[in-house]
């Protein structure tokens, strides 16, 4: 199993995302997970009920997450 696919089935990664890099860095005790999205996807704002045309979500070992929206 590559790296990848087990941080896809650790942070339960559903398409349309998918984990395309890990990096793992020994000395500062971290991996870092980039999860993408295939170009053009469009998501609904569960909120404002509009469209996003990308977004970008990114997790460390302790939970946190990180939303990054472009329009």
């Amino acid at each position: 199993m590559r790296d990848t696919e087990l941080y896809r089935h650790l942070l339960g990664v559903v398409a349309p995302w998918e984990v395309s890099q890990v990096e793992l860095s020994v000395e500062d005790g971290r991996v870092d997970v980039r999860v993408e999205h295939p170009k053009r996807t469009r998501f609904l704002c569960p909120t404002a009920m509009l469209s996003w045309r990308s977004m970008t979500t990114s997790r460390n070992g302790h939970g946190d997450t990180w939303t990054r929206v472009r329009s």
